[in-house]
């Protein structure tokens, strides 16, 4: 311990002493070991000159996506794993960062399980994983715990299939004005349900049978195509006197992960009742 002030050095050592004696006598749980490690670790950094960061685990996880640029789908997703994490840590998020051990991430990786299709939970391991790096670069972990937590295995994973024409008459069936639009837009345009959600009349020209659109994901240009079927059914519908008007108003005001259904074609309700406020 490098300190020139006496006083300073035996409170150290006493507390050092007071860690010992506590664990010879089974009176120390592993939270109180790391709070006070961490307290002698950042006193001895600090007299060096180089003081580490001192941050509550939500505060280190909100301050990270705070900052983090992705796409806004993206961008949402990470979002809602950091809740989620928080949340399932309870009280313990308001703790010092470097209390947050390997085992509190295993045991969030297992309630998981059954909740979400393991390549979910993987993903919400690799968030984690990229939060905690910065914090372990700034000394706060000498290793990455999240790194320390394996991924579940996906070798049962289910491969994803298109829609039969039959499914996809069922689906037409049980659709809405603006669903049936959105359903369309999406079988002959192949464009996400994100961008089919942007959609306004002012992306359209009938008279070239174009659609334009700049994609949310990629930020490319696209110029698609009107398919005859497709535009038959967009001339069937009420233009209004607004061109930035939204083809399929229905959608607006939801986030892309609530507007899949989650139910099935052959299960549930179709489309998805609207989330009470």
């Amino acid at each position: 311990m490098l300190t020139t002030n006496k006083q300073e050095a035996e409170r150290l050592c006493n507390e050092i002493q007071n860690i010992e004696n506590k664990a010879r006598a089974r009176r120390l749980t592993p939270e109180r070991v790391h709070k006070v490690i961490g307290q002698v670790v950042a006193d001895v950094m600090e007299s060096l000159g180089t003081p580490i960061e001192r941050k509550t685990i939500r505060e280190h996880f909100e301050g990270w996506i705070s900052t983090k640029q992705a796409s806004p789908g993206t961008l949402a997703r990470y979002q809602q794993i950091v809740r989620r994490f928080l949340g399932f840590l309870g009280p313990k998020a308001n703790k010092d960062l470097s209390s947050l051990m390997a085992e509190d991430i295993e045991r969030y990786r297992d309630a998981l399980q059954g909740t979400v299709a393991p390549t979910s939970v993987n993903v919400h391991l690799k968030v984690i994983r990229v939060c905690l790096e910065l914090a372990t670069r700034k000394n706060t972990f000498d290793k990455n715990p999240a790194r320390l937590v394996e991924n579940l295995p996906t070798n049962d994973r289910h491969e994803r299939r298109g829609f039969t024409l039959a499914e996809l008459k069922k689906v037409l069936t049980v659709c809405s004005d603006d669903w049936r639009t959105a359903v369309l837009l999406g079988i002959y345009t192949g464009l996400r349900l994100g961008d089919i959600q942007a959609l306004t009349w002012a992306n359209l020209d009938l008279q070239n049978t174009e659609l334009t659109i700049r994609t949310r994901k990629t930020g490319r240009v696209q110029i698609l195509p009107i398919a005859k079927p497709l535009l038959r059914h967009i001339e069937s519908l009420p233009a209004g006197d607004d061109p930035k008007a939204p083809l399929c108003s229905a959608l607006q005001g939801n986030t892309v992960s609530w507007l899949w259904p989650t139910t099935g074609v052959s299960g549930g309700e179709w489309p998805p009742r609207t989330p009470e406020k």
